[in-house]
């Protein structure tokens, strides 16, 4: 990379005074000032490494020289020169340091003056090189305006296409997860199974006729809704009380000795027992209840969510291993459905789960960009953003005659660019099979009309571990192996910066 000198212009040395014991910074004239001056001059300099691009906010720091002179406080005055025309454009007493947005790429140059309590001054000046924006940068290369630079850009549809194959499998993986729970909570309540044993690993609370069951992937939110056919509530209601609590349906019991007795208050779901509640007192002191209840006219219905941050890395998407931390925001709904439908439906292969709204996004992802402009070869470094959005994405479960199945059909919006920019949009929808390979295809416009498309991907089976692009509309095809995932330890605070990545030569 090629980095322009910076260069201080110091005009005529003059002398900033330190006048030890004396208050009067008036009077530079004191004959004893000779003894407490120090030499002084004024310092200009850009802090951060990369040189900065259009748009980026570039913070300058100014000063003396001399620590003396600075922890004495006697610079009055700091006047910045923010377009190097030589006339201060803001003065402020204090304040050594200055942030400053740079909107027009090519040479810059600002200047700090400063000046002590006795009116004397020094000045420095600082240059320095703006590089052209990202869509600057490919306006300069010539890309087609009908679609997205991005698209156009081998390397950078590597980036793309790494998120969006973690997607689609993240997605699918955490979805038969969801659907595995959401049974084991639907077979508790029509009594197949004990509610507690098979919910091994999640924590479980119950609010507001919610029922949350959590671990450290994701979360499940679990409801039940009256169904018609019970008195007095209406269609969708929500269940207020807990369906694995004794004490929903009988609240109160009284009972004596002689002559046998027993006395109890119904519960708020007492209207769901199928006929009356029989009392077995063989035992006196623990009297035993029997009554049926209907679950069969309940409702469920279940929400999931994910955040998780994982590491991603795909050895071919730059000469060094690329890794970058993406944030899974997963969503998944289900219709409500009786609980019995729920089971015999992922019997049958056809449960489908609506996961629309699951979104992906990643750090900035520092990538150092050579080019050329006027003849002028130069490189920049651009901090990159992702972030993949689902339109719509279905899928359909099932585990049939014990083998877990899944199909389904997406569309998403994948959004790549420069930190600080408007991120440019490239559409794809596809389909998934647990039998055959995935693929999708690429659009420049949200319509994906066949008009808009300009490139197809097909991810091949696990086993083989790849994956391949080709863009006849721009003349390029390339495979890919699957990017490696694993969840980021640290957690959400202790991203490691990435390093600066060359992107030429591949």
């Amino acid at each position: 990379m090629r980095r322009l000198p910076v260069s201080l212009r110091i005009l005529p040395i003059v002398t900033l005074a330190i006048l030890s014991g004396c208050r009067d910074f008036g009077n530079p004239s004191d004959p004893d000032a000779g003894g407490y001056t120090v030499r002084s001059e004024a310092f200009l300099k850009r802090l951060g490494d990369a040189e900065p691009v259009a748009g980026d906010t570039v913070r300058l720091y100014g000063g003396v020289t001399s620590d003396a002179v600075e922890k004495a406080g006697l610079v009055a005055r700091y006047a910045w020169d923010l377009d190097g025309d030589g006339h201060a454009d803001t003065a402020v007493a204090g304040n050594d340091s200055l942030s400053l947005v740079v909107r027009d790429a090519g040479s810059r140059q600002v200047g700090l003056t400063l000046t002590d309590k006795a009116g004397l001054q020094s000045s420095a000046t600082l240059d320095f090189r703006v590089h052209p924006s990202l869509s600057g940068l490919f306006r300069i290369q010539g890309f087609d305006t009908a679609c997205p630079a991005y698209a156009q850009e081998p390397i950078l549809m590597r980036v793309a296409l790494a998120l969006s194959h973690f997607t689609i499998e993240k997605t699918r993986e955490e979805g038969l997860n969801a659907t595995d729970l959401a049974l084991n909570v639907a077979r508790a309540v029509t009594g197949t199974a004990f509610p507690i044993g098979l919910l091994d690993g999640f924590d479980y609370s119950y609010g507001k006729g919610v029922y949350h069951f959590r671990n450290n992937t994701f979360t499940l939110d679990a409801a039940f809704l009256y169904g018609p056919g019970i008195a007095g509530h209406a269609e969708g209601d929500t269940l207020r009380a807990n369906l694995f609590a004794l004490d929903s349906y009988v609240t109160g019991i009284h009972t004596t000795l002689f002559p046998p007795d027993l006395k109890y208050t119904r519960g708020p779901l007492a209207d769901l027992i199928d006929g009356d509640i029989s009392v077995d007192l063989d035992d006196i002191e623990h009297p035993k209840f029997d009554f049926h209840l209907d679950f069969n006219r309940l409702r469920f219905t279940f929400s999931r969510t994910t955040r998780t941050l994982f590491v991603l890395s795909n050895q071919e998407i730059t000469l060094a291993n690329a890794l970058f931390f993406t944030l899974y925001e997963g969503k998944a709904r289900i219709a409500p459905l009786y609980p019995p439908d729920l089971i015999r439906l992922y019997g049958r292969d056809s449960l489908e789960l609506d996961f629309s709204g699951t979104r992906v996004s990643s750090p900035e992802l520092p990538i150092a960009w050579p080019y050329e402009e006027n003849g002028v070869k130069d490189t920049a470094v651009y901090r990159l953003a992702l972030v993949q959005e689902t339109l719509r994405q279905n899928y359909r479960f099932g585990d049939a005659g014990g083998v877990k199945k899944v199909f389904g059909t997406y569309s998403a919006a994948n959004r790549l660019g420069a930190a600080g920019e408007p991120l440019e949009a490239v559409w794809f929808k596809g389909g998934y099979s647990s039998t055959t390979p995935d693929s999708a295809r690429f659009f420049c416009r949200e319509a994906m009309d066949d008009d808009q498309f300009y490139g197809s991907a097909a991810f091949e089976t696990e086993t083989s571990g790849r994956g391949s692009f080709a863009s006849k509309r721009y003349g390029y095809e390339f495979g890919f192996p699957f990017s490696t995932v694993e969840p980021w330890k640290g957690g959400s605070e202790g991203v490691p910066g990435a390093v600066v990545r060359e992107m030429g030569g591949l």
